[in-house]
């Protein structure tokens, strides 16, 4: 049986080779020659082959065990990482994101299951997905600025490697068992019993992650373009935010009441958007990177651990967190169409951190009367 450790690198490793490609894409479309809407339409690409492979998958890893999703998975992410190297056209770009966007969907789910069914501090475990996506961010921005952004893909590429060999040789996943009742139980009713137990969590991550990816999707334009960072600093920028992640969801995420986490990471989350659009330098951005960390450590593993804690005892966890991480692959199909609206109106990226501030009140208000 793997230890707590192995699942720990597992979990730092893929999220290093997610952020690697996360935080650098848009430059390297952008200099490929796509423009911003095309930009726009490729991530509603890969958000939906991310939102059907995760609703998938979750719902199998409870059903079939965890482990033949945690080695296919990562295996095909480290594979579709390369393609993004290939292209020279959009359509060779959508099916890179698209197939990049099926692969990322495969694992996830079962990496929570695993800790699920040995009681693991889920607080714990995603403090180290953050600083995965702090030594990811880093890495890619000093690699970028010093042999291109081409091995960005080739890096991302060796974590997922590592992470498959970390499953691969510790037998991470084998000792599952599926419960009775989800053995007997078609798709359908374990996809309704998760939603009637998850609905509220899943909408409020839908209105705050989906305004926050309208942000997200021209990030890096916005810190190259209007605030002149380097790729390095963009790398400290996206640094600050996970490495904050990773402090407070180590120390305080496992103690906390879960609702009280999402309220306090939903308005957070709206003053770090605000703060966005009054940054004027670099040492301004990573200060604001600071609250956005925090309120993400909150929002996001006070919905995790509410999604587990419901899920657990029905024995359908991982389908549950499949479909939470389907309302973020949600969010993110919202996202590239908010972004492309919101630039075509005012030609600038400040109006959708605007937008993003408001509605993630408003629906953070929402959840507080309607969880009474």
């Amino acid at each position: 049986m793997a230890s707590e450790k192995d699942l720990q690198a597992i979990y730092f490793t893929s999220n290093a080779g997610v952020v690697i490609i996360f935080s650098y894409l848009v430059l390297f479309l952008k200099e490929r020659g796509i423009s911003e809407t095309e930009i726009g339409y490729l991530a509603v690409s890969f958000s939906f082959a991310m939102l059907l492979s995760n609703t998938l998958f979750g719902r199998l890893s409870d059903s079939k065990g965890r482990r033949p999703f945690l080695l296919s998975g990562l295996l095909a992410a480290s594979l579709s990482s390369l393609l993004y190297i290939f292209p020279t056209t959009l359509g060779g770009f959508f099916l890179a994101r698209m197939l990049n966007g099926i692969s990322l969907g495969i694992f996830p789910a079962s990496i929570v299951g695993v800790a699920s069914d040995r009681s693991l501090k889920l607080g714990k475990l995603t403090a180290y997905g953050s600083i995965g996506w702090a030594t990811g961010g880093l890495i890619g921005g000093f690699l970028a600025e010093v042999m291109g952004l081409d091995w960005l893909f080739v890096a991302s590429a060796v974590l997922y490697m590592i992470a498959f060999l970390i499953v691969m040789t510790s037998g991470t996943g084998e000792s599952f068992v599926p419960a009775e009742t989800v053995v007997h139980e078609n798709p359908r009713e374990m996809y309704m019993k998760a939603l009637r137990k998850n609905w509220v969590i899943y909408l409020l991550f839908v209105m705050r992650h989906g305004t926050a990816n309208s942000i997200w999707i021209f990030w890096a334009l916005f810190l190259s373009e209007d605030l002149q960072l380097t790729t390095s600093q963009i790398g400290i920028v996206q640094a600050t935010n996970m490495i904050t992640q990773f402090v407070f969801m180590r120390t305080v995420t496992d103690k906390m009441n879960p609702r009280l986490m999402v309220i306090l990471g939903g308005f957070t989350s709206a003053l770090a958007f605000w703060t966005f659009t009054i940054a004027g330098d670099f040492t301004q951005i990573v200060l604001s990177q600071v609250i956005l960390g925090f309120s993400w450590a909150m929002f996001y593993v006070g919905g995790l651990r509410t999604v587990e804690m419901r899920s657990r005892d029905e024995g359908i966890v991982a389908t549950g967190t499949g479909l939470f991480n389907a309302s973020l692959s949600v969010s993110q199909l919202v996202g590239p169409f908010l972004a492309i609206y919101l630039y075509s109106v005012s030609s600038t990226y400040i109006l959708s951190m605007n937008v993003a501030a408001l509605v993630t009140t408003v629906a953070t208000i929402l959840f507080v009367i309607g969880t009474v």
